[in-house]
């Protein structure tokens, strides 16, 4: 565990949201404040630790932890209605909750497996030593769609992006800052810390296929944004493209990259924020009393 440059980056955005996200769904929770601030600030926690975890295993248990303060909630439990999309108990958001839950979950098994088949040749998962490993052609490969796998469904891309509008949409405004503020950023850090060092002839030879899937991601998110009426899915899918251009970005090994990763975190909250602000009266302003 330690802590660089982009560590830093992931540290910041987390640090800066987390109260954000307290104070935008402070006015909906507040009959239970204690328990949804102690959710906030275990999931502030596990982002944090997350972002300076040097460590492939212990990335994979804390990562995958992330998403359980965001599903915990039911009244017979410890944190009773703070789960972010089970808080009104509808259908809808149980729906979303788990689809966001399964599809994180699934894509990060092979994650696992191919975490474990590093374990049992070098005994360690240590990164450092994992840096200066040399693994055959072959096992590269297999160990680089493994890893691809897990991070692409959270940045994420086509077409395993479906669970994400679902979750924009039934999620509160606090649900939604933290889905594209945070969450969408551990794939882009998956992939500069594990991916992208652990492999790099492999990431040179994918490279034509992550921009060939990116750019059909950022022009179908495009044009199903220009499709939709619900803002809030506005906002999932230009994420979605916004995302994918950053993954562009980060195959192009510019290390410029990470500025628009810190500078999206920043502006996605901002546009997630917008669909939470009560209308206001516009007549009652100026209004004589």
């Amino acid at each position: 565990m330690g802590i660089d440059g982009l560590s830093l980056f992931f540290v910041i955005l987390t640090t800066f949201l987390i109260p954000i996200c307290i104070s935008v769904g402070w006015s909906g929770m507040r009959s239970f404040g204690k328990e949804y601030i102690t959710a906030f600030l275990i999931r502030e926690f596990l982002m944090i630790a997350v972002s300076c975890m040097l460590d492939p295993l212990l990335f994979y248990v804390l990562s995958e932890s992330v998403p359980i303060p965001m599903l915990c909630g039911a009244e017979h439990l410890l944190f009773a209605g703070i789960k972010l999309f089970l808080c009104r108990g509808l259908v809808q958001k149980i729906k979303a909750a788990y689809q966001f839950f399964l599809y994180t979950l699934l894509g990060s098994v092979f994650m696992l497996l191919a975490i474990l088949l590093i374990l049992l040749q070098t005994g360690t998962t240590d990164l450092q030593i994992l840096l200066t490993t040399e693994f055959s052609e072959r096992r590269q490969i297999l160990l680089w769609i493994a890893f691809f796998d897990s991070f692409a469904v959270k940045v994420p891309m086509v077409p395993v992006h479906i669970w994400l509008p679902e979750a924009h949409v039934e999620a509160p405004t606090a649900g939604s800052v933290i889905l594209a503020g945070i969450l969408l950023k551990l794939g882009t850090y998956g992939f500069l810390r594990f991916s992208i060092p652990m492999f790099p002839e492999e990431t040179l030879c994918f490279t034509p296929f992550i921009y060939t899937l990116s750019t059909i991601a950022i022009i179908y998110t495009s044009l199903t944004t220009l499709r939709q009426t619900n803002l809030k899915k506005i906002i999932a899918y230009s994420s979605v493209a916004h995302m994918n251009l950053v993954t562009i970005g980060m195959f192009s090994r510019e290390a410029a990259v990470r500025s628009p990763i810190l500078s999206y975190g920043h502006t996605s909250k901002a546009k997630t924020c917008v669909p939470g602000v009560r209308p206001i009266n516009l007549l009652a302003i100026g209004e004589k009393t």
